[in-house]
Order: structure tokens, then sequence, then C-alpha cells
């Protein structure tokens, strides 16, 4: 069972959180999961069970917050 919008995010190879495909290059997750502004930070798994795997790794370009005063 495999969910195609669902994706992982890592740090440091650690899932850290969850996320959700919504278009070919944008993942939706909490705010409270991408709180230090460096997008280099994360890595994202999409379309595998095996989140371990580097050829499954999606590298972060860019983070965008939706609301800029958020109190986490």
């Amino acid at each position: 069972n495999v969910t195609l919008f669902q994706v992982s995010i890592k740090i440091d190879n650690y899932v850290h959180c969850g996320g959700a495909i919504i278009s070919p290059s944008e993942v939706l997750t909490a705010a409270h999961c991408v709180t230090n502004g460096n997008p280099y930070t994360y890595t994202v798994v999409a379309g595998s069970l095996t989140w371990k795997n580097p050829d499954n790794n999606l590298f972060v370009e860019r983070q965008v917050m939706h609301v800029s005063n958020f109190d986490h």
C-alpha cells in the first residue's frame, strides 16, 4: 500500500515530519516542521516505503511560510 501524495520530511536522514504533495514541485507540511528557515536542512522522500534509501531522496530548494507571524 503506497499513498502517492504522502512524503516523509527528513533531517539528518531521520524522519522528522510528514507532508502532502500539492503540485509537481510543492509539498505542504505543518509550520512547526520547518522552523529553522534553511531549506537545505531538509530532504523529502516521495513514492517509496524505503525512506532510508538515498536514491529516493529529493532535496528542498526553498521553503515558503504561509503566515509570516506564525507563533507555534
